[in-house]
């Protein structure tokens, strides 16, 4: 198992993640790598802008794949997003995303938690 860097930024050339279009590149691009069993470091340094859509499509659409919730937190980590409203709205993706396709509300926290490098307080 590796660990894959993708940089938004330079897969986009832009400094907007916004497009459906982009978000699907970037989706293929981590299917990809997960079908390897390889971990994928998703950098955000250099997007000034992130919306909902963007991060539905990009990531949101793994927790209904053959993956799942459990493989998508220990194969996928998300680096370079400093904004605390991008991490935010990551966040309602990432939750709203588990909660769809599986009900568990303890599964939300701890993917979230695994996602944006944090660590509970439990």
């Amino acid at each position: 198992m590796e660990k894959i860097l993708l940089k938004v930024y330079s897969v986009l050339n832009s400094e907007r993640a916004i497009l459906e279009e982009d978000a699907n590149i970037i989706y293929k691009l981590i299917y990809d790598e997960f079908k390897k069993g390889n971990c994928v470091e998703l950098d955000f340094s250099g997007i000034s802008y992130i919306n909902t859509a963007f991060l539905n499509v990009a990531i949101g659409k793994f927790y209904n794949t053959e993956f799942g919730a459990n493989f998508v937190d220990k194969h996928l980590f998300i680096l370079g997003m400093e904004d605390e409203h991008d991490r935010n709205i990551l966040e309602k993706v990432v939750s709203r995303a588990i909660e769809y396709f599986s009900g568990d509300s303890e599964k939300i926290r701890r993917s979230i938690e695994k996602i944006l490098g944090e660590k509970s307080n439990d």
